[in-house]
């Protein structure tokens, strides 16, 4: 059975977020005397539901949870594993009937116990509106800014940018 670190970023240009999480995931495997094999890193992902398919990583790990090779997948926040609650709740759901323990740093959470669980699906909820209150943000912005004449993307390759 081994002891996973996931690790997720949204975007390349996140600079030492992965070795963050790593180094951050490291040391709470030192302390709490958890055996770390490996780490799994998706790498300039969303962690929205639908960009699930993409993330390789996070997959890998479903899978190896599913052919019952994990023992504890540690990440260093929830939103880092996603941020999606039904996808959250239904691998969560996963782990517990597979005998696998999550545990969150961040949020300070160990699923193997009813308030573990609890706290996840709280906390998904509410990382799962914030990503969908960005989305609407952004969504105003651009359109106030296409209205207005504004530049509200890339200038392309060869183009000068104007406004």
């Amino acid at each position: 059975m081994k002891n996973i670190g996931y690790i997720r970023n949204s975007r390349l240009t996140q600079e030492n977020s992965v070795e963050t999480q790593k180094t951050l995931i490291t040391d709470f495997c030192k302390i709490h005397e958890i055996k770390l094999d490996e780490f799994i890193v998706d790498e300039g992902i969303s962690g929205s539901g639908e960009k699930t398919d993409k993330r390789d990583g996070y997959n890998s790990v479903l899978d190896m949870i599913k052919d019952g090779e994990l023992d504890t997948l540690v990440v260093i926040s929830i939103s880092r594993w996603g941020r999606c609650l039904g996808e959250i709740y239904q691998s969560v759901q996963l782990m517990e009937k597979m005998g696998v323990k999550f545990l969150s740093i961040k949020e300070n959470i160990d699923t193997s116990s009813p308030y573990g669980r609890f706290t996840i699906n709280l906390l998904s909820s509410l990382y799962e509106m914030e990503l969908e209150l960005v989305r609407d943000r952004v969504r105003d912005t651009l359109k106030v800014k296409k209205e207005n004449g504004k530049v509200y993307s890339k200038t392309p390759m060869g183009y000068d940018r104007i406004g």
